[in-house]
């Protein structure tokens, strides 16, 4: 799947693998993992926030902790489509 200008490896995994966190980016590897046992609702905003963790990462500000209104306004506006596409790819692939 397409992040950014990657390919990313989304995996669907148990709970266990990831510290039982409902997700989890692997940015080294250009993986993404989310837990097998999530309802679609919360799988979905998962997802989102591991793609949001991977585009800030594309744009080396994986380490900002702390963002101001303004930038994360224009992160936003600027990302917004992108995620939207890639949360369509994702719900194909998951056949959702």
């Amino acid at each position: 799947m397409r992040i950014g200008l990657y390919d990313w490896k989304v995996l669907i995994v148990d709970r266990k693998e990831i510290d039982n966190c409902d997700g989890r980016t692997l940015p080294n590897e250009l993986t993404i993992k989310i837990a097998s046992d999530l309802n679609s609702t919360v799988r979905e905003i998962t997802f989102i926030h591991e793609v949001v963790h991977a585009l800030l990462d594309a744009q080396g500000r994986c380490y900002q902790k702390k963002f101001d209104l303004e930038e994360l306004c224009e992160f936003i506006a600027w990302k917004l489509p992108e995620i939207n596409q890639i949360v369509e790819q994702f719900e194909k692939e998951i056949g959702v």
